[in-house]
């Protein structure tokens, strides 16, 4: 009889984050969900003024931006002394348009299903 070890199914190596993996993990904290939100609406925005939007410490504001940043949400561009942060929504669309994609290919055989109704479900 093959031990537990054996049998497991090999998975992808997980030392590694896939961007699906980053972008998810990026936009699973509101606080991080509230920044995006002024670098949406803002070009460039010095952590100074986002210090004083936010009620946390410099080197937890410089945290969250670096878990954007890696998801490549945010890019950072120095201007002498003063690093100015951008939003770069592609990542986002990427990950969603897959996701999307993903989901539609294997939930297409159900559309049958809702289309014409059963009894349990919502639609019919």
């Amino acid at each position: 009889m093959a031990t537990r070890q054996q049998r497991r199914i090999p998975l992808r190596d997980r030392r590694e984050p896939d961007q699906v993996q980053l972008v998810l993990t990026a936009l699973a904290d509101p606080t991080r969900r509230w920044l995006l939100d002024d670098l949406d609406t803002w070009v460039g925005i010095p952590i100074s003024y986002l210090m004083e939007e936010y009620p946390m410490s410099r080197q937890a504001l410089h945290k969250h931006l670096e878990v954007l940043a890696r998801a490549g949400i945010v890019v950072k561009s120095g201007r002498g002394t003063t690093k100015l942060y951008y939003l770069d929504p592609r990542p986002i669309r990427q990950v969603f348009a897959n996701l999307s994609r993903r989901f539609k290919r294997d939930l297409r055989p159900l559309d049958n299903l809702y289309k014409y109704g059963t009894p349990h479900s919502p639609f019919g």
